[in-house]
């Protein structure tokens, strides 16, 4: 994850996954929807004027979705994002 400050009254989020993690596109949008769905979940708790980038790692997909809650929430913790 990279986090960049703003001079916005909102939080900017992108998402990455690369063809080194599945090939398929239409397992990297999976991904990307999952995601995505997790940081809507927790937008009310999230920190204005940041720009936030998470990138997936390559790893074994089963892995990707039974620790994903966890692995996010551990981020925006690390990064001090979460009020």
């Amino acid at each position: 994850m990279k986090v960049v400050e703003n001079k916005l009254e909102t939080s900017r989020f992108g998402f990455v996954v690369s063809h080194k993690f599945s090939k398929k596109a239409t397992v990297r949008n999976k991904i990307r929807r999952k995601i995505r769905e997790e940081v809507r979940s927790r937008l009310p708790f999230i920190k204005e004027g940041f720009d936030i980038v998470l990138i997936v790692h390559p790893q074994r997909e089963e892995n990707v979705f039974s620790k994903m809650v966890e692995v996010i929430d551990k981020l925006f913790r690390k990064a001090k994002i979460v009020k």
